[in-house]
């Protein structure tokens, strides 16, 4: 049922759409860096701690 929901809202809410949609890009292309395998937990730590840096010096942020 909860999947249910969730596809449902993301059908009506663009921001959680698009959300969804770059997170989903963004493992696409983390997968393609790794040559295909999973990254260690380390990695993507790291990564992530890229990003909120990215996110956080040009002023970006959630939008919903």
């Amino acid at each position: 049922m909860k999947r249910l929901e969730l596809r449902l809202h993301l059908l009506m809410c663009r921001h959680c759409h698009n959300y969804a949609d770059q997170i989903k890009a963004l493992g696409d292309g983390a997968r393609r860096l790794m040559g295909g395998r999973e990254p260690t937990r380390d990695e993507l730590k790291h990564l992530e701690n890229e990003i909120c840096d990215k996110i956080c010096s040009h002023g970006g942020g959630a939008q919903h």
